[in-house]
């Protein structure tokens, strides 16, 4: 782990239109899908204390094999460190937003705190 100051959360999303139903759904094949690797490499090498993933929705009906890819890699570099867990929320109604907006939010906190 490199000498850094900790980082109390790492709040992060990464294109959605890779996935998204209004987008070209190329998935991984969309250089902006595979960004999701960058945001894990982050996770192993800097241990924030807490962190937020955030995308579309669609990661759980169209493209469930990558939603758990996701899953199974925040497990690997989770499993003793981190409790996560992931819930779909519409920001109209948690966020005061005046248009439908849901999203994905993976959620991962040290056992530690």
């Amino acid at each position: 782990r490199p000498s850094r100051q900790p980082i109390d959360i790492y709040v992060c999303g990464w294109p959605c239109q890779s996935f998204s139903r209004a987008g070209l759904k190329a998935g991984l094949m969309d250089a902006r899908g595979i960004l999701i690797a960058d945001i894990l490499r982050f996770l192993e090498t800097y241990q924030p204390n807490s962190f937020i993933i955030e995308n579309v929705p669609n990661l759980i009906t169209q493209f469930s094999d990558v939603f758990d890819m996701i899953l199974v890699e925040c497990a690997k570099l989770c499993t003793s460190m981190y409790k996560v867990t992931w819930d779909v929320r519409d920001s109209r109604l948690h966020g005061g937003l005046t248009q439908q907006r849901k999203r994905i939010y993976i959620v991962g906190v040290k056992k530690s705190l």
